[in-house]
């Protein structure tokens, strides 16, 4: 059908031809245009050559795997490059080799997957990780869990959620991006997030994406209480707003809440100088003291 993404491209489907010698043979365009899935199972790598165009590495041998690595990237400079590491098929010293090896590639996102991670890895992962990545992690964290790094990097993405606490998401700084999955925060908590926020003169993060407690409804009344919102009906969606004034600069900044399904919602700073136009509820909002 017109539209659908073109079919894998068979690599492997060429008998008694190397594989480098195939990529050698292709020009960078028709890289570019190969939806290529290239990877080993245990450790994968993904980089975005140029936009909507993302190259994987999968289904090899490590050695290979890096072969076609190292050839792809002196094609093109690329925008992303994500290493994703499997603990649970990785040894401790294999992992932190290709940690290692991904980090001296210059690679932008730190991906770590597992069902279960124990706190002596988890530590000694982000003990190694740059606070100027992207830090992913889809496993298993325990409850117990607490590392200094863990709410310092630029981009945050923790599946597994539920060690995290209020005072972690107050100390969060000139972060672009946050995402929480199963946390245990309710109405309450986030209510005291929010109130934190409009007193902060620092920048926190651009963005909180975070799904709160399941076990109950997020209640509007306790989510706002004692904050000045100005509530917007878009389509299907809540949205409400809040101000503060930096005290810093003295500029106003606003906060973009949106309760999405199944308890999700997304936080975000606006800039009132790059809104387009203004609503008369908005304009009466900002005036409010």
């Amino acid at each position: 059908m017109k539209g659908d993404p073109p079919p894998p491209f068979l690599i492997l489907k060429l008998p008694g031809v190397p594989l480098n010698q195939v990529m050698r043979n292709m020009d960078g365009s028709e890289i570019a245009e190969s939806p290529f899935r290239v990877c080993n199972q245990d450790v994968s790598v993904m980089w975005q050559i140029a936009e909507y165009k993302t190259v994987y590495i999968r289904g090899f041998s490590r050695e290979t795997m890096f072969d076609l690595y190292n050839l792809v990237v002196s094609l093109f400079a690329p925008a992303t490059i994500r290493w994703v590491l499997d603990v649970f098929e990785l040894s401790r010293e294999t992992l932190l080799k290709y940690l290692d090896k991904g980090l001296s590639e210059n690679c932008s996102e730190i991906n770590i997957k597992s069902e279960d991670l124990s706190i002596k890895l988890l530590t000694e992962l982000m003990d190694r990780i740059p606070l100027t990545k992207i830090l992913k992690v889809t496993s298993w964290i325990p409850s117990d869990f607490k590392h200094p790094n863990a709410f310092k990097y630029r981009d945050i993405w923790y599946w597994q959620a539920q060690w995290v606490t209020l005072n972690d998401l107050k100390s969060v700084r000139n972060a672009d991006s946050v995402v929480l999955e199963w946390t245990r925060f309710d109405s309450k908590d986030m209510n005291e997030f929010l109130r934190y926020w409009v007193e902060c003169d620092e920048e926190m993060m651009k963005r909180l994406e975070l799904n709160m407690y399941r076990g109950e409804d997020i209640d509007k009344n306790i989510l706002f209480d004692q904050l000045l919102v100005l509530k917007v009906e878009e389509g299907n969606s809540q949205h409400y707003y809040l101000k503060k004034r930096n005290q810093n600069t003295g500029k106003i900044v606003l906060g973009h809440l949106e309760v999405k399904e199944f308890n999700w919602i997304v936080f975000s700073e606006r800039n009132i100088n790059t809104m387009t136009t203004l609503s008369d509820s908005m304009r009466k909002f900002l005036l409010e003291q």
